[in-house]
């Protein structure tokens, strides 16, 4: 594939999420192929070269090349050693500069961070670099490798390196290019050893088989590789400055409407609402016009007020009566208090804690502690695993003893409640199906039934947004092992709308999502479209008709 080709369809796949890696992948695969540039029947071949210098040939043909290529070992074209080992006790000598593993990317070096050890004079020659050296990384990434150029003089290798130094039949670049595409095509995995961190041993890399091409050839890939890569890197920055400039587009008109300005507020939703569609073109983007749907909701701002709508205090009102003719435990907290409100809410609304707004006869609690062994014809046991907002219409895989169960009747599942993680994955939600009936619950999760008095649907999505999340969440997430106190929960502040509002924000809200759904989709088509054609024009390039036009242009 040549780069006038590459960019008459580039267009065209531009957008697919891994077209620059797998164009890069791509084109080491023909280069290593011999499929990326033409074969000149001048060139000596390259098992006629080794020959006259008396190297052995290999059987061996992990895939097929042309006539003038031959396979090889890297032991029987270049000598390899690793690098001084790091002994602060025991190194003696002037303090130098050497890389490690670190340093060394595929194809360039990272000098930012060169540390310094101590050399005997006697040492020098033995750990020196110089020019064409290739530097290959023992653990870590194994087989990451790249080429020195004597960019720095005096500088050495630490034992994490193989230095491997070729005889003049082989380009050092080309090996690294080599060595790339193997990485890159799961063979070169086959020489590490260790079954949990893998290396690439010594003897491994002596053992390492890698197409060899004449070296006029040789050089001839390196040239190619070096111009198409190049392209795609100017191809990745264009592609990272769209992304970037649609980025702050986005975020800007988000911005404006998750910080409203009250006068120029409606004008800002409908422009963000109807142009932010038009610019998504990541999933993560869509994850972010969804929390700002979320946002505008909890505060307010998502659907008009009516004044002729009954306030949020009497919603209160008739949810303190309910709980005391339920004959449950009162529920005590602390007011709220005007310089404790998150945000001003609009005049219909009031703050309540979260507690409130649970039914009383099923108040938030934990589930089972200890479920014991799986019961294959035992009682339905729900997990964070199982969790779904989408009404999950199978059984979950685990159950438990009927006696266990037993002592949990309390969080006995009836349909329909909602279910929160509150450890591990804490804040994950669900939506308990009818077919859920009878099931019990992990310890990991709790259970939270809305007050009858209120739409179920508006505390599903208020518990969905950022806000809640994160009253409930606070510092958790940065722990190991997360996990979510239900006092958190209970006495999180809650933005309380009229019942008639709450009717309006749900229907709009689902009327958005739906939208953010369809926006998924549609991306989720135009991927797969770009994939299969990005996969037609790879295929196509590969084809002989293709690379006979190529030779002869």
């Amino acid at each position: 594939m040549n780069a006038e080709r590459l960019l008459a369809h580039y267009e065209r796949i531009a957008d697919a999420p891994d077209t620059i890696a797998r164009l890069r992948r791509f084109i080491l695969d023909l280069a290593v192929r011999g499929k990326l540039v033409p074969q000149d029947p001048e060139d000596e071949p390259a098992s006629e070269l080794l020959k006259r210098r008396g190297i052995s040939l290999r059987d061996t043909r992990p895939f097929d090349l042309p006539a003038q290529w031959t396979w090889v070992d890297v032991g029987a074209v270049a000598s390899t050693r690793l690098g001084k080992m790091l002994d602060k006790l025991r190194n003696k000598g002037k303090p130098r500069r050497y890389l490690r593993n670190v340093n060394v990317r595929w194809f360039d070096f990272d000098l930012s961070d060169v540390l310094e050890m101590r050399f005997e004079d006697s040492e020098l020659s033995e750990f020196a670099l110089r020019s064409g050296d290739v530097l290959i990384c023992e653990g870590g990434e194994p087989g990451r490798a790249a080429v020195w150029d004597d960019r720095e003089g005096d500088i050495y290798f630490q034992k994490a390196l193989h230095r491997v130094r070729f005889l003049n039949c082989v380009s050092p670049s080309y090996f690294v290019k080599a060595l790339r595409a193997s990485a890159d095509d799961g063979r070169l995995a086959e020489y590490f050893t260790g079954t949990g961190i893998k290396h690439f041993t010594g003897r491994s890399l002596d053992s390492f088989l890698f197409p060899l091409p004449p070296l006029a050839e040789q050089q001839r890939i390196v040239a190619k590789v070096d111009e198409l890569l190049e392209l795609c890197d100017r191809l990745e920055a264009t592609r990272a400055d769209r992304e970037a400039a649609r980025d702050r587009f986005a975020a800007a008109s988000l911005a404006r409407l998750n910080a409203p300005d009250p006068e120029t507020f409606r004008s800002d939703a409908g422009f963000a609402l109807n142009a932010l569609p038009a610019l998504t073109a990541r999933a993560d983007q869509i994850k972010q016009l969804r929390q700002t749907i979320l946002n505008l909701a909890v505060r307010g701002k998502l659907v008009p007020q009516d004044p002729n709508d009954e306030p949020a205090s009497e919603l209160q009102c008739a949810m303190k009566q309910a709980s005391i003719l339920s004959g449950g435990k009162q529920k005590i907290y602390p007011a709220i208090q005007e310089s404790e409100y998150p945000f001003e809410p609009p005049p219909n609304w009031r703050w309540e804690r979260f507690d409130n707004i649970i039914d009383p006869a099923y108040p938030i609690a934990y589930g089972v502690l200890v479920p014991g062994d799986d019961q294959p014809d035992g009682v339905p046991f729900v997990r964070i695993a199982d969790l779904s907002i989408s009404n999950p219409p199978y059984l979950p895989e685990k159950s438990i003893s009927p006696d266990v169960a037993a002592q949990y009747e309390r969080t006995r599942l009836k349909g329909g409640e909602i279910l929160m993680g509150v450890v591990g994955s804490i804040g994950k939600l669900g939506l308990t199906p009818s077919s859920w009936a009878g099931a019990n619950i992990a310890r990991a999760i709790c259970r939270v039934v809305p007050s009858q008095l209120l739409d179920k649907r508006y505390v599903l999505w208020l518990l969905q947004s950022r806000f809640m999340q994160d009253s409930f969440l606070g510092d958790t997430r940065t722990l190991a092992h997360p996990t979510l106190n239900l006092t958190l929960i209970r006495l999180a502040m809650t933005p309380l709308p009229p019942l008639a509002e709450q009717q309006r924000i749900v229907a709009k809200v689902d009327e958005l999502m739906a939208l953010c759904d369809q926006l998924e989709a549609s991306l989720t088509d135009a991927d797969t479209t770009r994939r299969c054609l990005l996969d037609a024009l790879l295929a196509e390039s590969q084809s002989p008709a293709s690379q006979e036009l190529e030779a002869a242009e």
